[in-house]
C-alpha cells in the first residue's frame, strides 16, 4: 500500500513537470497606460499609450496578443493612424506583425487586425515564435498607441484595456490584466456678455464670446493651419492619422436689417502673443468665412475659427482661452431686436455617426480627424438693438377741469458733468448726449378716447415745458404717458387751481413722473451666459441673471 502512494505520488509529480515545462518558454508582461483625457463628444479621439513590457526572455510562442477596449469603437487601424513600436535593440531577436518602428502595418493589415464587437473594440498583434526579449536595460516592450475611439457612442466615465492572449498559454500578463487609458470630458466651454447698440448713439459695449478648453490638451494644431498657412507647432503630437486641427464653429444670427457685426480675423489665446512653429496660440478665421455680417438675415451665419499653436508643449500646459470681441454698428433706421451666437466644436461629423460595430475606417478615405458631434452651445444673446427712450408716467393730469390746470417738464439729462473736462471726480462711463421727441398719450378717466401729440426735439441739457391747458389736452383728466426717443429723461408735473380766473393759485401740488422700465437690455446693464455640459434636466442656455431694466428708474 506504501509502494503504491509513493508510486502515484511520483507520478503526479511528473505530470506536474510536464504542464509546467511550456512555461519556459512563455513571456510574461507588465502591462502599463499612459492615459489621457479626450472629448466628450469626439468621434475620433486619442486614447492613451499600452506597453507591455517583457519581465522574462521566454522565448515567444507564436501567438496572438489581443488589446481589448469595452465599450469602445476603434476609428481607425494600422492604415489610417495606429502604431506599434518595440525598443528591441538586437531585432529580428523581438519583432513582431506589423513591423516594429513603422506608422504604418506593412499592406495589406492582418485580417481582422481591428475589429468592432458589441462588446467593444479588439486590436490583435501577431507574435512570432522563437523569439527572445533582452530583459536590458532597459527592458524590451511592445506598445500600441495612436488608436481612436468614437467617444461620442461611448457612456462609459472612464475608458480601459484588457490584455489576453491566443492560445491563452502563450503569454503571461502580471496582474492586473486592466489599464485605463481615457477619461471623457467636455472638451470646450462658452461664455458669452452681451454687447448693446443704441439706435441714437451706436454702439455703447462691445459683444465678448469666451471660447475656452474644457480640460488641457483639448486644442490641438496637427497640420499646416487652412487659413493662414501657418506651419506645424514645435513639440507637435503625433499625427496618427489626422488631417484636421481643432476648430470652432459660431452660428450668429439672425441680424436685424441695418444691423452689422464685425468678428475678428485672428484672436490671441491664452498663451500669448502667437508666432507660428515657435510659441503662442491663437484662433484664424477659416477664409471661406467672412468677419463681416450684415442684416437682415432670415437665418443664420456661421464662422469657423481655426486653432493654431506655435509650441503644442507649452499650449497642452495651459488651459487656453479665447475672448473673442465682436464690434457692430447700427443705422438709424435698423430695427430692434437681439443677435444671438451659439458654438461648437468643428470639424462635424459630416455623415451619420457609423453604428457601433462598424468597421474602422482605413486609409481608403477615412473621414477627417478630428470630428465632433456635440450639441451647440447656446444661442446666447451676443448684441441687443434697442432704441433711445425714456417712458415718464404722469398718473393725475387735469387740464381745464374744475378750475386746475397741469404745466409738465421734461428734461433731457443725457448731457452731465461727465462730459465735461475736467470732471469732478473719475467716471468710467459717461453717458453719451442724446436727443429726439417726446410723444405724450393721454388717457383720460372712464375709458375715453386717447389722445397724444408729439413734442419738437429735445437737444441734450434742454428741457421741454408746457401748460396742458394750452395744447389738445385742454379739458383732458386723467393719467398721460411720455415716450422720449432719449434715455436719462425725467419729469415733473404742477397742478394748480384758479385756472381761468382773475385770482392767484391758491393751491398747488408737485410730483415727479414715475420712470416705467423697459423689457429690453440697454445702457450698461449686461448679461453674463455661462454654458454648462448639457444634462437631461439642464438647459446650456440658461440665462446667469439680467437687469432688464434701462436708463435710470430711481428705484421705482
Amino acid at each position: 500500500m506504501m509502494r503504491t502512494m509513493t508510486r502515484c505520488v511520483a507520478i503526479m509529480a511528473v505530470c506536474v513537470l510536464a504542464s509546467v515545462a511550456p512555461a519556459a518558454a512563455q513571456v510574461t508582461y507588465q502591462i502599463t497606460t499612459v492615459p489621457t483625457f479626450v472629448v466628450v463628444s469626439g468621434d475620433s479621439e486619442v486614447l492613451g499609450s499600452v506597453r507591455l513590457t517583457a519581465t522574462n526572455t521566454g522565448p515567444t510562442i507564436a501567438s496572438t496578443i489581443e488589446f481589448f477596449f469595452p465599450g469602445t469603437s476603434c476609428d481607425n487601424d494600422f492604415d489610417s493612424g495606429m502604431v506599434l513600436t518595440t525598443n528591441s535593440a538586437g531585432a529580428p531577436s523581438f519583432v513582431v506583425y506589423p513591423n516594429a518602428g513603422y506608422n504604418v502595418a506593412p499592406t495589406p493589415d492582418p485580417v481582422d487586425a481591428v475589429t468592432n464587437t458589441s462588446g467593444g473594440c479588439i486590436v490583435n498583434i501577431t507574435v512570432a515564435g522563437g523569439l527572445t526579449p533582452s530583459l536590458g536595460p532597459p527592458p524590451d516592450y511592445l506598445e500600441l498607441s495612436g488608436v481612436r475611439g468614437r467617444i461620442e457612442l461611448d457612456p462609459l466615465p472612464t475608458l480601459t484595456v484588457s490584455l489576453f492572449a491566443a492560445p491563452s498559454n502563450s503569454s503571461l500578463f502580471t496582474v492586473p490584466n486592466t489599464g485605463t487609458v481615457a477619461t471623457p470630458l467636455v472638451g470646450l466651454t462658452t461664455s458669452v456678455t452681451a454687447g448693446a447698440e443704441l439706435l441714437c448713439i451706436g454702439q455703447v459695449k462691445e459683444g465678448n464670446i469666451i471660447l475656452s478648453e474644457g480640460f488641457n490638451t483639448a486644442f490641438v494644431q496637427q497640420v499646416t493651419t487652412f487659413a493662414l498657412g501657418s506651419a506645424k507647432p514645435v513639440n507637435a503630437r503625433q499625427v496618427y492619422g489626422a488631417v484636421n486641427n481643432t476648430q470652432i464653429r459660431l452660428i450668429v444670427g439672425p441680424i436685424p436689417a441695418g444691423v452689422t457685426l464685425y468678428f475678428p480675423n485672428t484672436v490671441t489665446g491664452t498663451v500669448g502673443a502667437y508666432t507660428p512653429g515657435v510659441k503662442g496660440d491663437e484662433l484664424q478665421l477659416l477664409p471661406q468665412g467672412s468677419g463681416t455680417l450684415s442684416g437682415p438675415t432670415a437665418g443664420n451665419s456661421v464662422l469657423v475659427y481655426e486653432y493654431a499653436c506655435g509650441n503644442q508643449a507649452v499650449c497642452d500646459t495651459t488651459l487656453e482661452s479665447f475672448d473673442v470681441t465682436v464690434d457692430s454698428s447700427v443705422v438709424a433706421t435698423a430695427s430692434l431686436g437681439t443677435v444671438t451666437v451659439g458654438a461648437e466644436l468643428n470639424p462635424r461629423e459630416t455623415v451619420p455617426e457609423p453604428p457601433f460595430t462598424s468597421a474602422p475606417n482605413s486609409s481608403f478615405g477615412p473621414p477627417p480627424s478630428p470630428r465632433f458631434s456635440d450639441a451647440e452651445q447656446g444661442p446666447y444673446p451676443l448684441d441687443v438693438i434697442s432704441p433711445c427712450s425714456t417712458t415718464l408716467l404722469f398718473p393725475w393730469v387735469v387740464s381745464n377741469v374744475g378750475g386746475f390746470d397741469t404745466g409738465i417738464a421734461i428734461a433731457n439729462t443725457s448731457w452731465d458733468y461727465t462730459n465735461d473736462v475736467p470732471v469732478p471726480v473719475a467716471v468710467p462711463y459717461p453717458t453719451p448726449p442724446e436727443h429726439g421727441t417726446c410723444t405724450i398719450y393721454g388717457f383720460p378717466k372712464g375709458e375715453g378716447a386717447s389722445i397724444q401729440y408729439t413734442t419738437a426735439d429735445v437737444s441734450a441739457g434742454d428741457t421741454y415745458t408746457a401748460v396742458l391747458s394750452t395744447t389738445i389736452f385742454n379739458g383732458f383728466a386723467g393719467y398721460v404717458i411720455a415716450r422720449c426717443n432719449f434715455q436719462y429723461g425725467h419729469g415733473q408735473a404742477t397742478i394748480t387751481n384758479n385756472y381761468g380766473t382773475s385770482m392767484p393759485p391758491t393751491v398747488g401740488f408737485g410730483y415727479i413722473a414715475l420712470i416705467i422700465p423697459d423689457p429690453v437690455v440697454n445702457g450698461n446693464n449686461f448679461t453674463n451666459f455661462i454654458s454648462r455640459p448639457a444634462t437631461p434636466d439642464d438647459s446650456l442656455s440658461a440665462w446667469d441673471g439680467i437687469d432688464a431694466n434701462t436708463g435710470e428708474s430711481l428705484s421705482q
